[in-house]
């Protein structure tokens, strides 16, 4: 609004008229004409052109000096701003109160859709719905599905939305994030020709902040369930606590420690390794893929029905599970079931299993976790598959099992021994370098990699082992020799043993 004197305009007819034009044109919302200063009152030139234009014009009279209309007009205005900041303030307070009454993701939706007069819908990182309340916008899930569809094209072409425009509605996206990665994508739903006021924006800044804040509240409930879960199975596997103890606590997880159990071993391919070759992973991104793994482990053990105790250790998930009844062979399709729907998930990774023979109680744990570990690592190298059941393996790997420690050591001493000795006097690792060469299937591109080391290092390393063995790395009967005197030197560790030197 623009007060004015008229000193400028007085005896120019058409200044005024154009004066007047000018204001309408940039958007003035009145004009307020002082009377009894330079002229009697606003000229009739100025009043037509006002008439013209539509735009509003007062006269203020000698006895009020402007001053008391400005401060008016700004008093008015922080009156509306504490409304609002009020009223923000008495929203942000309710949907508080929503998270911290544990209310839940649909409460909040229904909220936000009431308050702000639109429908809102909270997607999960796949695009799922995870809860959904209308308001004025018609949607349901089909609909919303086109929604994420536009959401998703837009960020796969490096764009960022944060509005667009589809089949007549404004849409209005927030990421909700935590570690740098999106879990969720609350989105508002307008009818095409409105925008979204400054309110609107606010409140829904603020529910994608505690939906970020529930999410961090449930991921660190989650991990300290996953703690406790993991402490038992932890005691369980060493053999360290008092086992009528460990098996009382089997059955608040609804496990019969007086039926079969199993003990399966998941392991990512290369969880280790950077996720790009531009950018080294750091210790936090590979947490979350270790977390990642175990969510998605959890969930396919879960939806088919076998009650569970697992930890992450290293790069691989360890878990109790008990199965049910069943056939070997069904076991096994079960397992590659899991398999193939943990892989699917949001983790995208190679994943190898292996699992025990069956045991009951939890005395048969340690070696049940050795013989899982050991199909893990078969199927990892792709050698017998990528799900094994220990029973899958041959009888010369399944009685090493039953073998004495000094059986085992005999065995290992004939076969590995050299190089654990050569290893131990000389700081090298001829020993670690046949393992990984094996392991990968005698490939030395990706057993040079795994050791970080060039392929002719690796080469040279392997012709060092033949001359020391006096054996040939070709020759069936040498690899298998080989791979069991490393399984003897597994198992020997395993049961506590010392081995040779190194």
């Amino acid at each position: 609004m623009l007060l004015t004197t008229g000193l400028s305009l007085k005896d120019d007819l058409d200044l005024q008229r154009t004066f007047i034009h000018r204001l309408s044109e940039a958007g003035i919302a009145a004009l307020g004409f002082a009377a009894g200063i330079t002229m009697e009152g606003a000229p009739p030139a100025m009043r037509e052109a006002a008439e013209e234009t539509g735009l509003p014009l007062f006269e203020v009279s000698y006895q009020t000096p402007f001053k008391t209309i400005t401060a008016y007009i700004f008093t008015s205005l922080l009156s509306q701003d504490m409304h609002r900041l009020r009223r923000s303030l008495s929203v942000q307070d309710h949907l508080l109160s929503l998270l911290v009454e544990e209310k839940g993701a649909d409460h909040l939706v229904s909220s936000l859709s009431m308050l702000l007069s639109a429908t809102i819908i909270l997607f999960d990182a796949e695009g799922r719905v995870v809860s959904l309340a209308q308001n004025r916008v018609g949607m349901d899930i089909q609909q919303a599905g086109k929604v994420w569809q536009a959401y998703a094209e837009a960020t796969r072409r490096g764009e960022l939305p944060r509005e667009m425009a589809l089949d007549n509605h404004r849409l209005v996206f927030r990421e909700v994030r935590s570690h740098g990665r999106m879990h969720r994508v609350l989105t508002l739903c307008l009818p095409e020709r409105e925008h979204l006021l400054e309110f609107a924006d606010i409140v829904l800044t603020y529910a994608q902040k505690l939906l970020s804040l529930d999410l961090l509240k449930s991921r660190d409930s989650l991990r300290l369930q996953r703690k406790i879960r993991a402490d038992l199975l932890d005691e369980i596997l060493d053999g360290g606590g008092d086992a009528a103890d460990l098996v009382g606590r089997l059955p608040a997880y609804q496990i019969d420690p007086a039926r079969p159990l199993r003990v399966i071993v998941v392991e990512a391919a290369r969880a280790a390794e950077t996720p790009t070759a531009e950018a080294p992973a750091t210790e936090e991104q590979l947490q979350e893929v270790r977390h990642e793994l175990q969510d998605a482990v959890e969930a396919a053990l879960a939806d088919r029905g076998f009650p569970a105790l697992s930890m992450s250790r290293g790069d691989a998930i360890i878990a109790l599970l008990q199965p049910g009844r069943g056939t070997t062979d069904q076991l096994r399709a079960a397992l590659e079931g899991m398999r193939n729907q943990a892989a699917s998930s949001t983790l995208k990774a190679k994943l190898a299993v292996g699992a025990s023979d069956a045991f009951v109680g939890v005395e048969g744990a340690g070696r049940a976790n050795a013989q899982a570990r050991e199909a893990a690592r078969l199927a990892r190298a792709g050698t017998h598959g990528k799900v094994i059941v220990f029973a899958d393996l041959g009888p010369s790997i399944r009685s090493l099992e039953n073998q004495s420690e000094e059986h085992l050591s005999l065995f290992y001493e004939s076969t590995i021994g050299p190089l654990e000795a050569h290893d131990a006097g000389h700081g090298d690792e001829l020993v670690r370098t046949l393992s990984i060469y094996l392991d990968e299937g005698r490939s030395v591109s990706r057993a040079a990699r795994r050791l970080f080391i060039h392929q002719n290092t690796l080469r040279y390393r392997l012709k060092k082992i033949e001359s020391m063995l006096g054996v040939r790395l070709d020759e069936t009967e040498t690899l298998v020799d080989l791979f069991l005197g490393l399984r003897s030197r597994v198992i020997l560790q395993d049961r506590g043993a010392t081995t040779p030197p190194g």
